[in-house]
């Protein structure tokens, strides 16, 4: 009987957050099949004291989920890209 692969997830590592984890990049750990778009851009998360104000904005890349969700990381698109394509590949070789 045939069972699909499961793909490892990406550790990707996600831009600071001044008002979370002393403003430390975190990591995230996506699931390469619920990707479907990647974009550089600059980002920036709302202040937790006044969410109409932002922190200052950095360059990243924004990874696009089926959920809807938005990640913001460090690694550029170039890098996110290859590391999706090799996990999906990785789940379809026989």
């Amino acid at each position: 009987m045939f069972e699909p692969k499961t793909p490892n997830l990406l550790k990707l590592t996600m831009i600071s957050n001044p008002d979370i984890a002393e403003g430390k990049p975190t990591a995230a750990f996506i699931n390469p099949q619920h990707i479907t778009a990647i974009i550089k851009q600059r980002g920036a998360f709302n202040k937790e004291s006044n969410p109409h104000e932002a922190h200052p904005r950095v360059d990243c890349t924004v990874v696009i989920l089926v959920n809807g969700y938005n990640i913001m990381v460090l690694e550029n698109p170039e890098v996110v890209a290859s590391l999706h394509e090799r996990a999906i590949r990785e789940t379809t070789d026989n």
